[in-house]
């Protein structure tokens, strides 16, 4: 379960990412643009790396329940 959120995430991140170069932006990641260009860059970057990081802890925490 932890790793398809993390894998949620991390693709929503990537998919904010994407669709900044077409001047895009994801309804729900409005509100980071409000602090600018930058920060709104490290929360993107943030969101792939943590949802990476979930994706990971889950697999590990599921390969040990499955053994």
């Amino acid at each position: 379960m932890l790793a398809r959120i993390g894998t949620y995430i991390a693709i929503y991140g990537m998919a904010a990412i994407i669709m900044g170069f077409f001047n895009y932006c994801p309804r729900l990641l409005m509100w980071i643009y409000i602090w600018g260009d930058d920060m709104a860059w490290i929360i993107k970057a943030a969101l792939v790396l943590g949802g990476g990081i979930l994706f990971l802890i889950g697999s590990k925490l599921n390969k040990q329940s499955n053994t």
